[in-house]
C-alpha cells in the first residue's frame, strides 16, 4: 500500500471535478470564439475585461504595493464561485504590452473561473487515486496554454500539441 501512496499524484492546488484535456480545450475555444468577435487583431486587456464583465466575471486590478502586501507569493488570484479575478497592476501593464507571461497568468486565473473550480473533499477512509486532471492548477494551466495557442501568443517555456 505504501508503494501506491508514493506513486500517487501530489496536488498543487485544490482537488476539483476531473475534466479531460478535450473538455478544458472546449471551454477555452468557447471563450476564444466569443472574444475573437470583439478583438480586432491585437489582444486588448481593457476590451477583454469589459467583455468579461458582461459575462459576470469581474477583474480587480490592485496596486503593486497592495498586491505585494497580501499576495506576494502569487502572480494572480481567483475566486471562481464569485466570478472574481484579482491581478496586480504590473500584470495588467504587462498584458497591455502583450507580454506572454502576463497573459498566461491572466488566462490561468480565467481558467479557474470558467471551469468553475470548487474544492472536492474526500473522507479520510475514502480510497481514490488522484490524477493530475483532478488538480485545479493543472486544469487552469492547460486552459491557459490552449488560450495562448488560440491567440498566437508564444510561451517560450512550453510547447503544446493538440491530440483530439
Amino acid at each position: 500500500m505504501a508503494e501506491v501512496e508514493d506513486q500517487q499524484y501530489k496536488l498543487r492546488g485544490h482537488m476539483v471535478q476531473r475534466r479531460t484535456h478535450q473538455e478544458i480545450a472546449t471551454e477555452a475555444v468557447v471563450q476564444f470564439s466569443k472574444l475573437s468577435q470583439i478583438e480586432q487583431g491585437r489582444l486588448n486587456i481593457e476590451r477583454f475585461i469589459d467583455y468579461l464583465a458582461m459575462e459576470d466575471i469581474t477583474i480587480h486590478v490592485l496596486s503593486n504595493r497592495a498586491w505585494n502586501q497580501k499576495h506576494f507569493l502569487t502572480k494572480g488570484l481567483s475566486i471562481p464561485i464569485q466570478g472574481k479575478i484579482f491581478i496586480p497592476q504590473k500584470l495588467f501593464n504587462g498584458a497591455i504590452k502583450n507580454n506572454p507571461d502576463d497573459w498566461k497568468t491572466f488566462f490561468h486565473e480565467l481558467g479557474h473561473v470558467v471551469l468553475r473550480h470548487e474544492p472536492i473533499y474526500l473522507k479520510a477512509d475514502e480510497k481514490r487515486a488522484i490524477e493530475s486532471l483532478d488538480d485545479a492548477e493543472t486544469q487552469a494551466d492547460y486552459f491557459a496554454l490552449v488560450m495562448m495557442k488560440l491567440f498566437n501568443l508564444r510561451d517560450e517555456a512550453t510547447q503544446l500539441e493538440f491530440n483530439f
